[in-house]
């Protein structure tokens, strides 16, 4: 389930992505939008762009990641309200040699400038290290 409609930019230790809310949109409530749980997933696949991002980068295999869990997933709204354009940013905060990461995560409404931020989280991955995919 692909809910990113584009990459903005990426760096070594951050991703940003976009996505468009409009009625075609996964888990899209008509009068309302999408449930602003979604966020969570969003953010979970903006560190899966980090982490092919940064599997390119080392000429590695993508590796397969799952979302372990999140802390103090905050949402100033409780719906992404159809037509906004939202941008999604991971950061690395930790990664260990056994494939454990931990990701600062934002939501935007539009761009980060301005106060546009309306959800924020830490997520903690499980990044299946290359050498364990045989």
């Amino acid at each position: 389930m692909l809910l990113l409609d584009r990459v903005i930019e990426a760096g070594r230790l951050y991703a940003v992505a976009e996505t468009m809310i409009t009625k075609n949109s996964r888990f899209y409530c008509a009068g309302q939008g999408v449930p602003a749980w979604v966020g969570i997933e969003y953010m979970a696949q903006a560190v899966a762009v980090l982490g092919g991002v940064q599997a390119l980068e080392d000429r590695d295999p993508v590796p397969i990641g799952y979302l372990l869990g999140t802390r103090n997933y905050r949402c100033a709204v409780p719906w992404f309200e159809d037509g906004c354009v939202l941008w999604v940013r991971c950061e690395e905060e930790i990664l260990d040699g056994n494939g454990l990461g931990a990701y600062n995560c934002q939501i935007a409404v539009g761009s980060f400038e301005n106060d546009g931020v309306v959800a924020q989280s830490r997520l903690t991955v499980y990044k299946m290290p290359a050498a364990s995919k045989t």
